[in-house]
């Protein structure tokens, strides 16, 4: 019993889907890592940052810049991060904190200089082998994820025993809305 043949077409479309694979954007590699998996305003910020870095010798760039950081601008976005937060639609402080932890994850570079009205200016890069090393082995529905909160609940919406009201919580509570005090139907005969 011999292999199905492959058509033209049909080998054509395998070698074009085996070239996207390997060139993948990064802004795609970012969106199918597992990096910052529940925190969308982080992968997000992430991928403003990917999108606005600089592609070409001619784009503009900041001219104050120190010469080292200007010559090795490809890669680079110096977006501000007050900018970064209208197109995420958070904080300035909340971009503030991410971008810390990505440092400190080792998701981007950063560069800072001071210019001549001693305004502080960062550069951001982000780091592709460790998006890379990130990569979900498949883009499946089945593809296992992290868990969304450390601490699983044995059953969700069930009193455990460390997740009691306190009767002195249901008496205030009872106040509260007036509640009249339960009296058993033996007690009123």
């Amino acid at each position: 019993m011999s292999q199905p043949t492959e058509t033209s077409k049909e080998k054509a479309a395998r070698l074009r889907k085996q070239i996207a694979k390997k060139e993948m954007s990064l802004i795609i590699k970012i969106m199918e890592s597992d990096l910052y998996d529940w925190s969308p305003t982080a992968r997000l910020l992430l991928v403003a940052i990917a999108y606005s870095q600089v592609q070409d010798e001619d784009a503009y760039f900041p001219e104050d810049c120190p010469e080292p950081y200007y010559s090795e601008r490809i890669g680079w976005n110096w977006m501000s991060q007050w900018r970064l937060a209208l197109r995420v639609g958070v904080t300035v402080r909340q971009v503030q904190r991410w971008l810390d932890r990505m440092e400190q994850d080792g998701v981007i570079r950063m560069r800072t200089w001071t210019d001549d009205n001693n305004a502080h200016h960062n550069l951001y890069q982000v780091v592709e082998e460790v998006v890379d090393a990130h990569q979900r082995p498949e883009q499946s529905a089945t593809v296992e994820r992290p868990l969304r909160y450390k601490k699983k609940a044995p059953n969700r919406g069930r009193f455990t025993s460390q997740n009691q009201p306190s009767k002195k919580a249901m008496a205030a509570a009872a106040e509260t809305f007036g509640a009249q005090p339960v009296v058993d139907d033996e007690d009123e005969l």
